[in-house]
C-alpha cells in the first residue's frame, strides 16, 4: 500500500474539473506567499482536528497517510513516477504536508459506526515555486487523474466513477469543488459506493485541499467549502505571524 495513497486519490479527484471550474477569487491582493515558507509553517497551516467539526471528534490521526510528502516520495508513490518527476520539475514543487483523520484501528475496541462508514477527513498543503506553478499543478492533475483512474485502471468500477464539479467563490485565488462517487464491488456481487467531497484552492504559490471521504451518501458541498475557507484563513494567519509554533499544537 502506498503512502498517502487514499488521500492522494481524493486529492487527484479534485483536479478532474479544474479546466472548467477554476474561479478567480483574489485578484489584485498582495501575494502573502511571496517569501520563504518553512516546513514548520506548513505544519501549522493544516486544520487541527478540533477545527474540523464535532462529527470527526472520534477519529484519530492516521499516521500512515499524514505527514510530509517530499518530492522523491511523491515520485515513488505516484502511478506514473516519471510523469510525476517531470511535473515536479516543471511546476517547481517544493514540499507537501497533510493531516488525515480516520477511525481508530479495530483492535482498539469494537468497531463503531465511524468504522462502518469508512469516514476520513483531512486537509493538505502543497508548496510550489510560484503562483504560476501552483496554478499549473492544479490543471495538470486533470489529465493525470483521468489516465490513472479511468484509463490504466481499466476496471468496470473505474469506468463507473461519477465526478460532479460544483461552484465556489471567495476562496483563495482559484478554487474548485468536486464530488466523487465510486462503486466498490462486494464479494456478494452487490456494490456499495465510496463518496468523496473535495475542495482545492490556490493561495499564491500554495495549494490547499480539504476532503471528506466515506461509505455514505451525504451532501457535504457546503461543509467542505466552509472547511476550505477556514483553511485559507489559517494559511494567511500563519504567514502573517498571527499563528506561531508556541500557539499551536503540532503532531
Amino acid at each position: 500500500m502506498q503512502k498517502v495513497s487514499r488521500f492522494r486519490l481524493a486529492f487527484l479527484a479534485l483536479a478532474a474539473a479544474c479546466g472548467a471550474m477554476l474561479s478567480a477569487c483574489g485578484g489584485g491582493e498582495p501575494d502573502v506567499t511571496a517569501r520563504e515558507i518553512s516546513n514548520e509553517e506548513l505544519v501549522l497551516m493544516v486544520l487541527p482536528q478540533e477545527e474540523l467539526g464535532a462529527e470527526y471528534a472520534g477519529l484519530v490521526l492516521d499516521e500512515f497517510t499524514s505527514g510530509f510528502l517530499s518530492n522523491e516520495e511523491a515520485i515513488e508513490n505516484d502511478y506514473d513516477g516519471e510523469d510525476e518527476r517531470g511535473d515536479i520539475e516543471r511546476f517547481g514543487r517544493v514540499n507537501g504536508y497533510a493531516e488525515v483523520y480516520s477511525p481508530p484501528p479495530a483492535d482498539q475496541g469494537d468497531p463503531s459506526a465511524l468504522n462502518e462508514q469508512g469516514l476520513m477527513v483531512g486537509t493538505a498543503i502543497e508548496l510550489l515555486r510560484d503562483g504560476e506553478g501552483a496554478s499549473g499543478r492544479l490543471e495538470d492533475e486533470t489529465a493525470d487523474y483521468e489516465r490513472e483512474l479511468r484509463g490504466e485502471a481499466g476496471t468496470e468500477a473505474a469506468e463507473e466513477v461519477d465526478l460532479q464539479p460544483f461552484s465556489l467563490s471567495g476562496i483563495g485565488d482559484e478554487a474548485v469543488g468536486l464530488q466523487m462517487r465510486q462503486p466498490v464491488p462486494l464479494d456478494s456481487g452487490l456494490k456499495m459506493f465510496y463518496n468523496a467531497t473535495i475542495v482545492s484552492f490556490r493561495r499564491g504559490r500554495l495549494v490547499g485541499a480539504a476532503v471528506v471521504a466515506e461509505f455514505a451518501d451525504k451532501d457535504r458541498q457546503d461543509e467542505l467549502a466552509a472547511l476550505a475557507r477556514k483553511l485559507d484563513e489559517r494559511i494567511q494567519a500563519v504567514l502573517q505571524g498571527d499563528i506561531t509554533p508556541t500557539e499551536a499544537t503540532t503532531p
